[in-house]
């Protein structure tokens, strides 16, 4: 298997290339460096700030964290965002890359 992004053999389903260092999401697509985000910085961000939508603006949705904010004063923000902490928790470090390189947009929404 060669890499997408520096086209060096990799072995088949790695996860990351050993010479430029892309992280390679399950389809075979490379996930550029400034588009990984780190699952347990997300959820500590969603469990801690995450009623002003901080994570939000984290992952690039920042269409969603300006909602979160106008919501602030009923407290649906908070609910959310601790259930969203805990689904980033749960979730592999494979599968959060995966779906947060898919996020396109101030409207995309991780799950």
């Amino acid at each position: 298997m060669e890499c997408p992004y520096c086209k060096e053999d990799i072995m088949k389903g790695a996860r990351k290339c050993k010479h430029c260092g892309s992280m390679i999401n399950s389809s075979g697509g490379v996930i550029k460096s400034s588009k990984v985000k780190s699952r347990i910085t997300a959820g500590f961000l969603a469990l801690l700030l995450g009623h002003i939508g901080i994570h939000k603006f984290y992952l690039g949705s920042w269409g969603w964290g300006i909602i979160y904010i106008l919501f602030i004063m009923t407290f649906i923000p908070m609910g959310i965002s601790v259930i969203e902490a805990i689904r980033y928790f749960m979730m592999s470090d494979d599968d959060f890359n995966d779906k947060a390189s898919e996020l396109n947009g101030p409207f995309s929404f991780l799950w």
